[in-house]
């Protein structure tokens, strides 16, 4: 900062015009002096900041001037965002000068008299009158809630003033959940002052505001966001401001502050007030009583602030308990407390002042957040008797986890603080995220294996974390909070409690994590995500991990905070607001990752709550179901022409390309990226009669066995959550995908990325018709590897026509890679000059050269052989292909075994080495049910490996699928006989199929296991069997005549295949 000319300049000089607000610009700005400069460090954010211009006003003064202008530059704008006093809105500039000795106001001291952040929170500091500093009073319209000012306290309304001091740690300036807050309430109403509308009119404005002013009224039941107001004392002059944030953003810096001034026509605040309307709070007297509990085991302690500051323990009363009074606080032990719900009144009676309340305490059921004990012990045995899909999931979990995070050996990094976002605050982020996975994973592996390693490791993490952690903080704190901390929870849940707990988590350890969970992470998402850009995804995944809280600390006010918030009409994220009645999310047409990433959490939200014997599946008539069938009908890429599909409002009223979204995949294009978000919702709605589960359903069982996909999701649900019928197929659970590169410009995006190679039709991507566009795309270069001629892959194909592929566990726990047309393995070549090794699809057989390790990472994975990487190396005769504009029409990515070794941390991986697996409904493969042998149909659409000798291929929508050919009627027990001589029990395809979905092989051996397939069998069918034109045996439908069912029955035996056949009315 400097001093500077009075007077406007012109090309570099200056001139004898004064300049004003409206004539300044930057180019005729005043010209600094020569004079010494002042200068200060700026934190981050939109923050205020003081400048020490004693020296300069000395100066000036010293010259004789009586008045001076002074020149605020930057040295560089990078990462800045400046703005103009000419601007709307609170982010104005604003100088605010003051003497050195001018009492600078601090926040109102908060007393806190118990363990956690909430208890002290929701106790009332001290029961007010409140003075303007004209003199009048502030009352309330009991019935609207106004505020409005009076002349004699006589008349004046009371309020409790709460106050939420963080006090893990001390605050650091950059706002956040470290920042005390303070919310005022109604004595008159009962009501909490608030700037949101709490109508119940559709479509209402969200906040209380008539025009340009914010009116403060109060009509709030509870505290969240909108509720926190700031209050700093004049110490000296006995008076204390209020502020408001308005609708500035909360995270990574203290957010703007208006000040709150009150007349007779009402409580209001403006955006870019700057005035200091202070207010006087006179000590008043109430008979406020408000109870806590915290419970350990089946006891609860129940503890109270005295009423009007009497501590006398004779004059309160709790049924069954003795009440104690020791520094201030009340209490009472209440034992005896069995699994579920109770209400404790607390009484208070000094002559004729009277209190009570009553408080709700809740033993949960242990481990009860994501997984119960009977799901825990299902997996167990599971995985000890090898059935699949669960132990193919296992083996996912043991040999895939990135970043070594499944393993007894991983290294954990606590930290004093994490951040996330830009800005970041502390950093670190990538720790929390990867302990978080640690912890669960391992917590998984001591269950199935019994081995206290795994809990050991378990244990070390939740104990650095606990003793360590204390804040948390970024722009994106609420999610950084929440995303890894269900997984800890999780973790912390299972150690504790599965089959009496572990004995090396001590009683002492877990009431440290308690007190994390409390007091560092509970005050960050408290508000779930207002007023962030609130997308859905902001508010539900803070309420996922808020009740997973409330479980774990056995705290119901924390979990009823968040069922109430899940259902809250006036909460962005719950399911009243973030999914439409046809189930199309407000972020569905965002992008995936976030689309998917909210549904999932709320089906964590309702696994928990399931736990604990709540039901928030059902609500709005299922409404979830549709939104895991909308997520998933659309990145199984169907749904072109008939998917209903519309821009969806939020309940801020934004319209802006961050909340509201006409374009399908606006922010990015990653359709078909599948999350690992739908057994969870399967296991349940499964179960529920007369719920569609058809995509869902689909999405599941393309994806199984689901192993890790991110760290923002708990990963491995087939091995915890699925609960269909065990897949008894000799192939065990193998995915089928297609494989698509990770390398521009080959892969896409963005819709300007796409535009670029290829035309998009107008309107193609438009929602505002209200179905997904019949010529919807988002592709116009190849990006899909396909398996060529000579057995190269290589990027060749969109994804329609792209090779599908099939991996397949080895009995060593490596996986091979299978070509689903050719039934070729990948396998890798001799050694080239350049120390590569070719990879083709052309193996008939696997051998060590066909065995690859594998690890998937954030929607990714890559392969290794013998310690090296497989990469993608860029081929083509066209010159471009060595470049870094490759023209894509003449090079494409092919498959080699690179010279890398492979890195032990994920994050050291390259593009070249990521290769994306799109999941794709099963199909037949050549040479599946040639050793007469035929496997049982996969749960999913058009399922494969399906009949005896007779058939290699059973290809056909809808049939053979999740009904059909799966676990429900073709699955265990319904096959041959154990003489080879059974009868198939397969049901029929609802559309097109027959009824050959089972039988004996060709008379030894053991028979299939049954399934609906489809009418048309290609592959390889029996020397014995009839054949049409192309060579390929045909079965008819079972409505067909007697006389076709008596053909069929001749092919059957002559192939030497016994069949029963069933009519079933469709």
């Amino acid at each position: 900062m400097q001093r500077a000319s009075e007077n406007l300049s012109k090309d570099g000089k200056d001139t004898d015009v004064a300049w004003s607000e409206s004539s300044i610009t930057w180019s005729t700005k005043p010209i600094a002096s020569d004079t010494d400069a002042v200068s200060v460090d700026m934190a981050y954010g939109n923050v205020s900041f003081g400048v020490d211009i004693t020296k300069l006003v000395n100066d000036a003064k010293a010259a004789g001037d009586t008045t001076m202008t002074l020149r605020l530059s930057t040295e560089g704008t990078t990462g800045s965002d400046l703005y103009s006093t000419r601007a709307d809105g609170s982010l104005q500039p604003y100088v605010d000068a003051a003497y050195a000795d001018d009492e600078k106001p601090a926040d109102l001291a908060v007393k806190t008299p118990f363990a956690s952040y909430i208890a002290n929170g929701e106790t009332a500091q001290k029961i007010v009158n409140i003075r303007t500093d004209d003199g009048k009073y502030l009352t309330v319209n009991k019935n609207t809630g106004a505020i409005t000012t009076v002349d004699s306290k006589d008349n004046a309304g009371l309020f409790a003033i709460y106050g939420y001091d963080y006090t893990a740690s001390d605050y650091d300036g950059k706002g956040g959940a470290q920042q005390t807050t303070y919310a005022i309430k109604s004595l008159v109403n009962g009501k909490y002052l608030t700037i949101q509308n709490y109508g119940t009119e559709k479509n209402q404005p969200y906040y209380n505001m008539p025009g340009d002013a914010y009116e403060v009224k109060a009509t709030a039941d509870s505290v969240l966001w909108n509720e926190r107001f700031y209050l700093s004392e004049y110490a000296k002059a006995g008076k204390i401001a209020i502020a408001t944030h308005l609708n500035s953003l909360r995270d990574g810096a203290e957010g703007a502050q208006s000040p709150v001034q009150t007349t007779d026509k009402g409580m209001t605040a403006v955006a870019g007030d700057h005035h200091v309307y202070k207010y006087t709070f006179e000590d008043a007297s109430a008979s406020l009583l408000e109870a806590h509990a915290t419970v350990n085991g089946t006891s609860a302690v129940v503890q109270w602030a005295p009423v009007n500051g009497d501590a006398d323990a004779s004059h309160y009363s709790v049924q069954g308990a003795t009440v104690t009074s020791a520094d201030g606080v009340l209490s009472a032990t209440i034992d005896g407390l069995k699994t579920g719900s109770r209400k404790i009144t607390v009484d208070y009676a000094n002559g004729t002042a009277k209190a009570s309340d009553d408080v709700t305490v809740r033993v949960f059921n242990h481990p009860g957040v994501t997984l119960s004990e009977k799901q825990l012990d299902a997996m167990k045995e599971h995985v000890a008797k090898k059935e699949d899909p669960w132990y193919s999931d296992y083996l996912r979990l043991k040999n895939t986890a990135p970043d070594n995070t499944a393993s007894a050996d991983f290294v954990d990094t606590p930290q004093e603080g994490v951040g996330r976002g830009d800005q970041p605050g502390h950093g670190n982020i990538a720790y929390y995220e990867k302990a978080g996975a640690a912890a669960y994973f391992n917590a998984l592996e001591w269950v199935i294996t019994g081995e206290s390693k795994y809990a050991d490791k378990t244990v070390q993490i939740l104990n650095g974390w606990s003793d360590k952690l204390s804040i948390l903080d970024g722009r994106d704190q609420i999610l950084g909070a929440s995303l890894s901390t269900d997984k800890l929870i999780n973790a912390a849940e299972i150690v504790r409690y599965y089959d009496g707990g572990y004995s090396g988590y001590s009683t002492a350890d877990f009431a440290k994590f308690q007190t994390l969970m409390l007091n560092v992470v509970y005050p960050v998402i408290q508000d779930g995500g207002a007023p962030m850009n609130a997308n859905g995804n902001w508010d539900v995944i803070p309420i996922n991990t808020m009740i997973a809280i409330g479980v774990v600390t056995d705290n119901a006010e924390i979990y009823d905070n968040a069922v109430n918030m899940y259902k809250s009409p006036y909460i962005n994220g719950s399911i009243v607001n973030y999914v439409s009645d046809w189930g199309q999310t407000a972020e569905s047409a965002r992008d995936q990752a976030h689309g998917q990433l909210g549904v999932g959490a709320m089906g964590d939200i309702c696994a928990i709550a399931e736990q604990q014997g709540d039901d928030l599946w059902s609500l709005e008539n299922n409404k979830l179901a549709k939104a895991y069938n909308w997520a998933a009908q659309y990145n199984m890429f169907s749904g072109e022409g008939e998917l209903k599909a519309s821009p969806i409002d939020n309940i801020f009223g934004r319209t802006d390309n961050w909340a509201k979204w006409s374009t399908m995949e606006e922010q990015g294009v990653y359709r078909g990226q599948l999350r690992p978000i739908y057994e969870t919702a399967l296991a349940h709605y499964s179960k529920v009669p007369g719920v569609d589960v058809t995509w869902m359903a689909k999405a599941a069982a393309a994806s199984r066995p689901e192993g890790f996909v991110h760290y923002d999701n708990l990963n491995f649900d087939t091995l915890t959550s699925y609960n269909g019928e065990a897949d008894t197929s000799k192939t065990g659970t193998t995915p089928y995908f297609q494989i698509r590169t990770r390398i521009a410009p080959w892969y896409q995006t963005a819709w300007n990325a796409i535009a670029q190679y290829g035309e998009i039709p107008e309107g193609s991507n438009s929602i505002t018709g209200g179905v997904l566009p019949k010529n919807y795309t988002t592709e116009t270069t190849d990006s899909y590897f396909t398996t060529q001629s000579d057995g190269t892959v290589k990027v060749a194909a969109k994804q329609k026509d792209a090779t599908v592929y099939r991996l397949v566990t080895n009995s060593d726990e490596t996986y091979s890679v299978q070509d689903a047309t050719t039934g070729k393995y990948l396998s890798v070549g001799d050694k080239a000059a350049d120390g590569t090794n070719p990879i083709t699809a052309t193996a008939e057989t696997i051998g060590d050269n066909e065995k690859f390790t594998m690890t998937s990472w954030i929607g990714i994975s890559y392969l290794s052989h013998d310690g090296r990487m497989v990469e993608q190396t860029v081929v083509g005769s066209d010159a471009s292909c060595t470049t870094d504009k490759p023209d894509v029409t003449k090079c494409a990515p092919a498959l080699r075994l690179g010279t890398v070794a492979t890195p032990a941390a994920a994050a050291d991986t390259k593009t070249t080495n990521w290769l994306q697996f799109t999941y794709h409904d099963a199909v037949s493969v050549p040479g599946d049910g040639d050793d007469g042998n035929g496997d049982n149909g996969s749960d999913n659409n058009g399922g494969s490996d399906n009949g005896g000798n007779g058939s290699d291929n059973n290809d056909g929508s809808d049939n053979g699928g999740t009904d059909n050919g799966g676990s429900d009627n073709g699955g265990t027990g319904n096959g041959g006989s154990d003489n080879g001589n059974g009868s198939g029990n397969g049901d029929a395809g609802s559309n097109n199929g027959t009824v050959n979905g089972s039988g004996s092989g060709s008379g030894s051996g053991s028979g299939s296991n049954g399934s609906g397939v489809t009418g048309q069998q290609s592959g390889k069918p029996s020397a014995n069997a009839a054949k049409t034109a192309n060579g390929n045996a045909n079965l008819s439908r079972t409505g067909a005549s007697v006389a076709a069912v008596t053909v069929l029955a001749v092919i059957a035996f002559a192939a030497g295949v016994t069949l029963t056949l069933r009519r079933r009315a469709k």
